[in-house]
């Protein structure tokens, strides 16, 4: 009842675009009227104020192995702001991310190679949580980078401007989330990959405190490119080992396969 009279009224000057009917509201009136006299057992889920969470920033060592090529190393991995999808939960909005200046380089014997440089790398997601008209659950994504082009490459760190928009539902009481998306980017023209593609992809992200977990796949058509179709697959682990640090795995493949497991501290 309180949702249907809500959803009549104006909202900053507009009306709402779901206006239910009279005999929608009569119906839940009579539903109420229907109801037996009691008091329910309420739950309510207070979040834990910001300042008790987890620092702003991030930093990860970790060791790193690409089965495409044999090659065994170390990545270091700096985030200045704020969070991900995986970090701890107080401070910050589940499931998103807002990350600005994360910085990922791997070192090799012979080499140093730059993972990707984000300038801003952000994830917005209305989980339809309430599951009512109106809560339609949109999800989009922007991310400016420079960024290496697949996981098997050298000489292949590119800038690249991507974006997505989609659709995001949770499951199971909200411990898992799912979200499918459309979008594309542009991109320099190096090594004949086109200086644009069209993609489809889709997140799950799962929490189990103290355990965490994304799973993320693309695929993508290049425009005007050699290229063939590509694909980019990722699944990545968090445990939280206390409220400032962590221990991530991530399994990445594009062309190539890597692997890192590492030890992040937040500060």
């Amino acid at each position: 009842m309180n949702y249907y009279q809500f959803a009549e009224v104006a909202v900053e000057g507009k009306r709402s675009s779901y206006e239910p009917t009279a005999a929608q509201y009569s119906a839940a009136l009579k539903e109420r009227f229907r109801l037996p006299v009691g008091t329910p057992e309420l739950e309510t889920d207070t979040p834990a104020a910001p300042h008790y969470g987890r620092n702003p920033s991030l930093f990860r060592v970790s060791g790193k192995h690409l089965t495409s090529a044999n090659k065994t190393g170390m990545q270091l991995w700096v985030r200045p702001a704020y969070y991900d999808a995986l970090d701890a939960r107080e401070g910050h909005v589940n499931n998103g991310q807002l990350a600005m200046g994360t910085i990922a380089a791997s070192l090799y014997q012979d080499a140093i190679r730059l993972d990707y440089f984000d300038l801003i790398n952000i994830s917005s997601i209305n989980n339809a949580v309430t599951y009512l008209p109106g809560d339609r659950g949109f999800a989009w994504k922007l991310r400016g980078s420079a960024i290496r082009q697949t996981e098997s490459c050298d000489d292949c760190v590119i800038p690249r401007l991507s974006g997505s928009f989609g659709k995001a539902r949770t499951l199971f009481s909200q411990t898992m989330m799912l979200a499918g998306y459309v979008g594309g980017a542009v991109q320099d023209n190096r090594n004949d990959a086109g200086y644009a593609y069209v993609s489809v992809g889709a997140d799950l992200i799962l929490h189990l405190t103290p355990f965490d977990m994304k799973l993320s796949s693309e695929a993508r058509q290049h425009i005007d490119s050699d290229w063939a179709d590509e694909y980019d697959h990722s699944a990545e682990f968090r445990l939280e080992t206390s409220t400032n640090s962590e221990i991530r795995i991530v399994g990445r493949h594009n062309r190539g396969s890597s692997i890192t497991a590492g030890y992040g501290v937040y500060w």
